[in-house]
């Protein structure tokens, strides 16, 4: 793509923000997945403390998709348009969907 250095300290940064921002998303929903394992495992099940883990699961994981999103958009904005066009042509090529 030609990235100036300026350009690749920004998308570093960016990818370096959102990484640490998964891997603290990534951990929570691990720990609420947990939660949710011994609800089922209890002898009796509560559909209420169920709904409510899986709710924050939810939750969570739209938490990293969104973040993903902002991340791209984010990403995105540091290109030239002449950048994006390459970008979007490379993943054209690769069958699957370009960058928003």
């Amino acid at each position: 793509l030609g990235l100036t250095e300026e350009q690749q300290a920004s998308l570093a940064r960016i990818h370096d923000e959102t990484r640490k921002l998964h891997w603290s998303l990534r951990s929570e929903l691990m720990n609420q997945q947990s939660k949710l394992r011994n609800l089922y495992l209890a002898p009796m099940l509560d559909n209420e403390a169920i709904s409510a883990v899986n709710n924050e699961i939810n939750k969570l994981r739209q938490r990293m998709i969104d973040s993903a999103a902002e991340a791209h958009k984010n990403m995105r904005a540091v290109l030239t348009a002449e950048q994006v066009e390459m970008l979007q042509n490379f993943w054209g090529k690769r069958g699957e969907a370009p960058c928003n």
